[in-house]
């Protein structure tokens, strides 16, 4: 069996698709001036950087979070989250935290959050992915504010 299709209804009927697509996709892009749309190929696991179990949720986390400091082109730490840090000696080091930092809800970063992050990191109940990178880590404490 064998049928035709006739050339102008289908693509008449093909222009009016793209037409509604194009209309949908516009009115999916009229976003708020300060809304970022992200495509990935696949979905993120997880929005918590502790528990990222694949590269779509690294690539993601590594967008929405800044760590105490981050690598550049040579490998070589700079400046984040924290302004300086120190190594008093060969098993510590004293972080400096940048002043300002807000999280999304407005509330102010604090040394208590950094303590809080890397706490539960190497706490075993989280099960995070990357806990062997941290148990290192002795101890995370707060030092005192300036």
């Amino acid at each position: 069996m064998t049928f035709k299709l006739a050339r102008r209804p289908l693509l008449a009927g093909s222009i009016a698709t793209l037409a509604m697509m194009a209309a949908m996709a516009q009115a999916e892009l009229a976003s708020p001036p300060d809304t970022v749309r992200l495509g990935f190929d696949i979905d993120s696991l997880s929005l918590d950087a502790r528990l990222a179990a694949e590269t779509t949720s690294y690539r993601l986390n590594d967008l929405l979070y800044d760590g105490l400091v981050r690598l550049d082109r040579d490998l070589l730490p700079q400046p984040a989250l924290a302004t300086s840090w120190e190594q008093p000696d060969a098993t510590t080091l004293i972080f400096h935290l940048r002043e300002g930092v807000t999280f999304h809800d407005g509330s102010v970063l604090s040394a208590e959050d950094v303590v809080y992050t890397y706490t539960t990191m190497l706490d075993p109940a989280l099960n995070a992915r990357n806990r062997s990178l941290y148990t290192p880590i002795a101890a995370v404490t707060a030092g005192p504010r300036h």
